[in-house]
């Protein structure tokens, strides 16, 4: 009887419908559950769902719900078969009720976590046009990025921090990472992270955490996380393959195409495999195709009833290439060097040749191996990767989770650097008189006639001779020379992340351990190149007249040369493909371990309801070994005593040695140990080979360990049901990477490097409701023992870092995200980021002279090495360079029906040109446009304007002018001589406009 009467209570009911995204595509997979009941399912390939069932209840609560997207709760009357229609939900760019993964170890979403965390869901990446990493982490708060040298080398600088010295590494203090671990374990200079990295549909959301709680949850990176999390398998097969295609630059083609696709391949067991291809011709008048590869991506999904386990792996293969400096004549007005369009230029020479590989001790020198530098090889970039990650619930509410992977990386580097300007009837310069020192003393016109040819074409390009009437001038007053950057790097890299976690009543405890090797070999080698000094530079092969032939035969200075040689008629300055010295700027063959130890601990404590307050810890010891060689030049032409205090020893003493002749001068034809008469070839009247570098069998050995401490604490409190503040106060440390060892340590004993302190305090408050969301966040971070050094050209073909010295920041400043849902139809998302980064003491040591007292200490206590400058400048309280004190980045969207559009307004605001703040880079904007159209249920148009305008901004600067000088040492008044004598600054502009469209399909 009792039974009968609760049946005849119960209603029979039939809910159905359909969800669809903004853009009217459907939503596969979303959740649609009936609160308190144990209805719900997800919707089908074309985003219909079907519920039957029974309830007492004349309404019932609909809970739907999709990641990246406002989750909508409705009431509805049980009226038996009940069709709900089309149901449009929105995009939720902020994901406040999203629950972390990344730097947190408590299962809470952002309004409930005290950190601060951007989310990129899928939903919002559909309407950027992002050419690669750094443009997709643009949209992230608090966090500038310099994307100017196009799809890699991106450059991020957290919160104001900016790395102290010039060579440092576009993530030095953040970790890239994939699905929970970095990519790399190390940072290079050259062999940047985000060349081994590239966004593709494969990737299901992006989370940027920023903030002192990383100093806890990653190794080496107090600055922030950008964690890129890949899609995984459903019980439902789903696909879709995107077609795109447009114009940029000076209507230069880009073409790509994404796929991605997973389904089940067993009621427990799923798939997801993706990808991407591409053919970019460059954002800017290459004579080469820029970017052209690709990559695949895979995963597979296992899971039981306490767990899973998920295998997965990545192929890269790409070739891409990063822009460089451009010449400007005014850094506020970023007016361009006559004959240069910001726009459209690119200064890459189209060299082709065949040099000798000195990389190894034992080379036959007059035979030497060969090496291959060809423009157009890029960077080529390879990264095989395989993973696995399990998790498992254990007894007692304990969780055991593990992520592994193993990569394997190799870079084949063929780019440009560099920007040193030449007279035309100047090229020999400095070394010339070291060459010919008595022949400018007797006013001997051998400085004066040269003969400049497009060493490709063989066309007389410039000619100035005794007879005025057979001069020739069609390049103007400049030549360029270029350094052509030939490196290669081979690395093997291991992580490892066990951690394991126990949920209590009100608290949750993990502990974990992190191991990671690296091991890296390479070898650097960049070669003088002689252009024109043009958009589109053209090798030039130079020749000059014999001081020791016909009219200017000069033996008397040079007795002992005879015979063959003084019947040369020419000086070849370089050789036959334009190459003006070979391995000249930069040699370095090295192979180094990193190696990474690991323990931390964190516990999140409910002390009530609303109030939550989290700790952790993390100890931490990395080690450094490895091997560095030696290297010898083949000069005799140059100055002696320069290349001897270099690094020229004698092998059986061990110590510097230099000629000298009666007058106490170098002797410039007596050769010291290591130095080979008139160059590799023999032969004195061919200069390029007199400064090659080569392996002279010197090892320099290094084993450190830097052991250190780091910890994080906060707390959360809600104020209710859609509102929190949180605040946090953390210490991180930042040591040395590869770059360090790399970059540093000429010919001398590697030495250890110094450790960052990172003090950082956060307050934030955030807001979440249907139609408005906000996460509004206050900070302070200062940054102790900050090194700073800079590499320096010597003037004499040889180049050298000044002493490092150890500085102080600090940046206050306040960042905001919102989005706004105004109707239903248009919405808001913003952010914006203030900020005031400054040096409370910055101490450099400016270059140009010698100590004039060997012996004297620098401010270190250390003594002076022979190539350092003695002028040593502090400066405090200013602006830290490069680093916008205001970002604004706003988006409209519109949406009507199966339409959509939106504008994007991005302002930046000035930059510092050097730490002294000679000057300060002009704010700019750029503005952005596209839409999307919803052809068919299955079928997505969408179209994208980047840089609708074709703006004009300066993001970054190079380490030398035009002159060979570096940046920190200029001055305002520098900079006004500059521009009064034609003389260019050197900088790398934002990127032109982009125009594509593309047609997504979906499974």
């Amino acid at each position: 009887m009792f039974f009968s009467l609760c049946c005849l209570g119960q209603t029979n009911f039939k809910l159905t419908g359909k969800v669809v995204d903004e853009t009217h595509q459907p939503l596969i997979g979303t959740s649609v559950l009936i609160e308190g009941t144990s209805y719900g399912v997800a919707t089908d390939n074309n985003g219909f769902f079907s519920i039957s069932g029974e309830s007492q209840n004349e309404n019932i609560k609909v809970k739907i719900s999709f990641i990246g997207y406002k989750e909508i709760i409705e009431s509805v009357p049980l009226k038996g078969n009940l069709d709900l229609g089309v149901i449009q939900m929105m995009p939720d760019y902020l994901s406040m009720d999203e629950i972390l993964v990344t730097g947190t170890f408590n299962k809470a979403s952002k309004l409930e976590s005290s950190v601060a965390v951007t989310t990129l869901n899928k939903a919002f990446i559909k309407t950027r046009q992002q050419r690669g990493t750094g443009d997709l982490l643009l949209a992230v708060p608090g966090t500038y990025v310099d994307n100017s040298a196009g799809e890699v080398d991106a450059r991020i600088f957290p919160r104001g921090m900016a790395a102290g010295s010039s060579t440092g590494t576009g993530f030095r203090y953040v970790s890239l990472q994939e699905d929970g671990l970095p990519i790399m374990n190390t940072l290079l200079g050259f062999a940047q992270v985000d060349m081994f990295h590239r966004y593709d549909a494969t990737v299901e959301r992006v989370e940027a955490l920023r903030g002192g709680s990383t100093s806890v949850s990653s190794a080496n990176s107090p600055g922030g996380i950008f964690n890129f999390i890949s899609r995984q398998g459903s019980k439902d097969f789903t696909g879709e393959l995107t077609f795109k295609g447009g114009l940029q630059g000076s209507e230069r083609t880009y073409s790509r195409i994404d796929f991605n696709a997973n389904g089940p391949l067993g009621k427990t067991f799923f798939y997801n495999i993706g990808g991407f291809y591409r053919h970019d011709e460059g954002a800017r008048d290459l004579p080469f195709t820029a970017n052209k590869g690709g990559q695949a991506k895979g995963n597979l999904l296992k899971t039981f009833k306490n767990g899973f386990v998920k295998v997965y792996g990545k192929f890269l293969q790409d070739r891409v290439t990063s822009f460089q400096y451009l010449p400007i004549r005014n850094i506020e007005t970023a007016i361009p060097f006559e004959g240069f369009d910001l726009n459209k230029s690119a200064l890459f020479p189209e060299l082709k040749t065949t040099l000798p590989n000195l990389s190894e001790p034992g080379t036959d020198l007059k035979n030497p191996p060969q090496r291959n530098f060809d423009a157009r090889d890029l960077i080529a970039a390879q990264n095989y990767s395989l993973g696995i990650e399990f998790e498992f619930d254990l007894f007692d509410n304990w969780t055991i989770n593990n992520k592994a992977r193993y990569s394997y990386f190799n870079q084949d580097y063929h780019q440009f650097a560099g920007n040193i300007m030449i007279p035309v009837n100047g090229v020999l310069s400095q070394g010339a008189r070291e060459l010919f020192p008595e022949a400018d003393s007797l006013g001997n016109p051998v400085y004066q006639f040269y003969n400049h040819y497009d060493a490709v074409s063989g066309e007389l390009l410039f000619r100035n001779s005794p007879d005025p009437t057979q001069n020739v001038n069609s390049i103007g007053d400049f030549l360029m020379a270029f350094a052509a950057v030939d490196l290669e790097n081979e690395s093997y890299d291991f992580s490892d992340l066990l951690t394991f976690s126990k949920e209590g009543e009100r608290n949750q405890f993990t502990a974990g351990i992190y191991l990671a090797k690296n091991t890296t070999d390479i070898y650097w080698s960049a070669d003088a190149i002689l252009t024109t000094f043009e958009a589109t530079p053209r090798l030039v092969y130079s020749t000059h007249p014999n001081p020791n032939f016909g009219d200017y035969k000069l033996t008397q200075i040079f007795p002992e040369v005879r015979g063959e040689l003084v019947d040369q008629e020419l000086l070849e300055i370089t050789d036959e493909d334009g190459v003006l010295a070979y391995s000249s700027t930069a040699f370095t063959r090295m192979n180094m371990d990193t190696e990474v130890a690991s323990i931390f601990f964190n516990n999140v404590y409910e002390l009530t309801s609303s109030l939550s307050i989290d700790a952790g810890l993390r100890l931490e010891s990395i080690r450094h070994k490895g091997e560095k060689s030696g290297f010898d030049r083949a000069l005799t032409g140059r100055n002696l005593e320069e290349l001897a205090l270099f690094g020229r020893r004698n092998p059986e003493t061990g110590e510097l040695e230099v000629a000298y002749n009666e007058n106490g001068q170098p002797d410039l034809f007596k050769t010291i140990s290591g130095a080979i008469p008139y160059g590799l070839d023999g032969d004195y009247t061919t200069l390029s080979d007199y400064a090659a570098s080569y392996n002279n069998g010197t090892i320099y050995s290094f084993n450190f360990r830097y052991n250190y401490w780091t910890g994080s604490a906060g707390a959360n409190y809600k104020l209710n049901s859609h509102s929190a503040v949180y605040s946090r106060l953390s210490r991180g440390i930042k040591v040395p990477d590869m770059d360090f060892y790399a970059q540093n340590f000429i010919n001398r004993e590697v030495q250890k490097g110094a450790k960052e302190e990172i003090i950082q305090v956060e307050a934030g408050y955030k807001f979440n409701l249907p139609f408005l969301s906000l996460f509004a966040t206050g900070f302070y971070s200062k940054l102790n023992n900050v090194p700073y050094q800079v590499r320096v050209n010597s003037g004499a073909g040889l180049s050298y870092f000044t002493p490092t010295t150890f500085n102080e920041s600090r940046t206050i400043g306040f960042e905001l995200e919102s989005f706004m849902h105004l109707s239903k139809s248009f919405s808001i998302r913003s952010n914006l980021t203030l900020q005031d980064p400054r040096w409370l003491s910055f101490t450099m040591y400016n270059d140009g002279r010698l100590p004039t007292d060997r012996n004297e200490l620098d401010p270190n206590g250390q003594p002076y090495d022979w190539q350092f400058a003695e002028v040593i400048e502090t400066f405090e309280n200013t602006i830290v360079r490069d680093v916008p004190r205001v970002v604004l980045d706003i988006t409209p969207h519109f949406r009507y029906k199966k339409a959509a559009l939106f504008f994007n307004w991005r302002y930046t605001g000035k930059r510092a040109y050097n730490n002294r703040n000679a000057a300060f880079a002009s704010a700019y904007s750029v503005f952005n446009v596209g839409g999307s159209l919803s052809l068919t249920k299955k079928m997505l148009f969408s179209a994208n304007c980047r840089n609708l305008f074709n703006s004009s901004g300066l993001l970054n600067f190079a380490d030398l002018v035009g002159l060979g000088v570096t940046r920190e040492a200029i001055t305002s008044e520098n900079l006004k001589n500059y521009e009064a004598n034609g003389i260019p600054i050197f900088a790398r502009p934002i990127l032109p406009r982009m125009v594509t469209a593309s047609l997504t399909y979906k499974i």
